[in-house]
């Protein structure tokens, strides 16, 4: 399969900062030297608690934000070599869908003109063309194409998203980062913008990183999946074998909160002790170690490399390279 993002050594930090004078006194090392490849046509699922980096490796990706070091490869080429205006013909080819679409689509705005201004931005000048794509997208994600001079307010929560969906798609980009895209919806609707997804995934050729907390929603979606703790990746491996091949302790306690439909059958929890450290100050060696029911002594002071346990299959852990 044809690599179309890779992600090299990506590090991202943010300043902490205090007083008048705005003094640095520390550093959220939110993503630490991360690396992994997104192949395309694949669904790669990105999971973990909230505050682990999911949400500001996704926007790196698209280039919201910039990486402190590092080197992201979209398609062949090194997003870091381009100039703002080389960058600004790339952006649609990758995009975004955001967590809550209320905050994303602009209140002032018709859906019409919202999903409108990325085809202005790039040089669609004829009206009667844009106007003409607007309405087939919104055709394609399930909303009437009167819709088009309405606005925000006028919409339920899943019709927002399908409309933040269009407003992603309107450009035909390679990739797509679902930011957490079904969230912030209620459950019966998460189910219909979540086959909406997959339907468009495959109608329209797609890539798709999709970044979620809900590890039996990634389990559905996703081709591969990667588990990220503490601004790092620690588990690598398809989706149909995760429930029964993951290895990492931090993985197998996910998989163990996932809730069994019939309650005749018992279920052992894996409970994890303590806080997620801070990403100011995280642990020594294996970030996980601090919460770990299988820590051995070495995870407190030798991190693990991330490596291959088996075909298409890498993690993170000391257990597993003894």
């Amino acid at each position: 399969m044809k690599k179309l993002v890779e992600i090299k050594n990506i590090i991202k930090h943010f300043p902490v900062q205090k007083g008048l004078f705005k003094r640095t006194v520390g550093l959220v090392k939110a993503v630490d030297d991360v690396s992994f490849e997104i192949y395309e046509g694949e669904t790669l699922g990105l999971v973990g608690e909230s505050g682990c980096g999911k949400s500001t490796l996704g926007k790196l990706l698209v280039r919201l934000i910039n990486p402190t070091t590092g080197n992201i490869i979209f398609d062949n080429k090194n997003l870091d070599s381009f100039s703002n205006k080389e960058l600004r013909i790339q952006r649609q080819y990758f995009q975004i869908i955001f967590q809550d679409p209320n905050s994303s689509l602009d209140p002032r705005s018709t859906v019409g003109k919202s999903i409108e201004e990325g085809l202005i931005i790039h040089g669609i000048k004829d009206n009667f063309e844009r106007q003409k794509k607007i309405r087939e997208m919104l055709n394609l994600v399930g909303i009437s194409s009167n819709a088009i001079e309405r606005f925000p307010h006028e919409f339920s929560g899943g019709q927002r998203q399908r409309i933040g969906i269009a407003r992603a798609l309107i450009l035909k980009p390679k990739l797509v980062v679902c930011d957490e895209p079904v969230s912030a919806l209620d459950v019966s609707v998460q189910a219909q913008v979540l086959n909406l997804l997959k339907e468009l995934k495959n109608e329209l050729s797609l890539t798709l990183l999709f970044i979620s907390h809900n590890l039996s929603v990634v389990e559905n979606v996703s081709d591969r999946i990667a588990i990220m703790y503490l601004g790092q990746i620690i588990e690598l491996l398809d989706s149909s074998k995760f429930a029964d091949n993951c290895k990492h302790p931090y993985s197998k306690a996910l998989l163990s909160a996932i809730p069994i439909p019939d309650p005749n059958i018992k279920k052992n929890r894996i409970i994890l002790k303590g806080d997620v450290p801070s990403p100011i100050n995280p642990p020594n060696g294996c970030r996980f170690h601090t919460r770990c029911p299988e820590a051995i002594s070495k995870c407190k002071n030798i991190e693990p490399l991330f490596v291959d346990i088996s075909q298409n299959h890498k993690a993170s852990c000391h257990l597993l390279s003894n």
